[in-house]
């Protein structure tokens, strides 16, 4: 707040407790809500899965016993996974970066601007059959964890962007066309950051400082994806009362039962 409005009012302290008060907030809304977002047993997310089990290795003892030809426990595969992947971190992260951001496809002709833009990891789309070796980046989206479908519908999704964010810069729409095609920076008139402090006076826009200064210019990626959010906000509501209003009419339902019959809490047969 301080670096970008100039609120120096705003302590760690304030910023602590800010943190706190949203983190709580969302707690306790999924308690308010828990009939229709945790009871029901489709609404299981599958990144809890991994620290269950990460737990149950640590913690349940286990009888050795052979299974699809190996006999290793889970504790000592867990052991085994974590000293290699603790070995190989340092090689994409220190001893040879370029591992990491594995632009390939770029050192065929550093001079083609075109190439560069399309598969470009830094500052361009990524377009890259092997972009990567630093597991960091790999489970960036939890490959090993979400259902395929889900990630189907990521790839599709993010092929449709791609093919949006190359056609709004090459078209050059609201000036994209000078600025480097992917980052969530904005930018002012001569292509630098935008400064939000020269546009503001005690915490509010200035209008003739804004005239003065210019608006801000957002990259084509960043068009793209501001544009998936005013799309998916309303559509999130629309989506989940047409694919689950089965199990939303039964949480409803089994809640004005609740109320009824507090004593049968237990034995709701709506928990399912």
């Amino acid at each position: 707040m301080d670096l970008f409005y100039d609120q120096k009012w705003v302590s760690a302290g304030y910023q602590i407790l800010l943190a706190l008060a949203t983190q709580t907030l969302g707690f306790g809304f999924a308690g308010i809500l828990r009939k229709l977002v945790i009871y029901p047993t489709r609404n299981i997310w599958p990144s809890i899965l991994p620290t269950i089990a990460f737990n149950r290795a640590l913690l349940s003892p286990e009888v050795k016993e052979n299974i699809n030809g190996w006999t290793i426990s889970r504790y000592y595969f867990l052991l085994i996974t974590g000293v290699g992947s603790f070995l190989y971190f340092w090689f994409p992260n220190y001893v040879f970066q370029a591992l990491s951001t594995f632009n390939w496809m770029t050192w065929i002709k550093p001079s083609n601007f075109n190439l560069a833009v399309i598969t470009g990891s830094v500052s361009g789309l990524g377009l890259n059959p092997l972009p990567t070796f630093d597991w960091n980046i790999i489970s960036m989206n939890s490959p090993l964890i979400i259902p395929f479908f889900s990630q189907a519908n990521q790839f599709i999704g993010t092929m449709i962007a791609f093919f949006c964010i190359v056609g709004v810069y090459y078209s050059n729409y609201l000036w994209t066309g000078f600025l480097t095609i992917n980052s969530n920076d904005i930018f002012d008139n001569t292509g630098n950051t935008y400064e939000v402090q020269q546009v503001m006076s005690n915490g509010k826009l200035d209008q003739a400082k804004y005239e003065a200064y210019g608006p801000p210019y957002y990259t084509a990626a960043n068009l793209v994806v501001y544009g998936a959010f005013f799309a998916i906000y309303p559509f999130g509501f629309i989506y989940t009362i047409w694919e689950d209003w089965n199990n939303v009419s039964k949480s409803l339902y089994g809640l004005l039962d609740l109320f009824k019959n507090p004593k049968g809490f237990l034995t709701d047969s709506n928990f399912a």
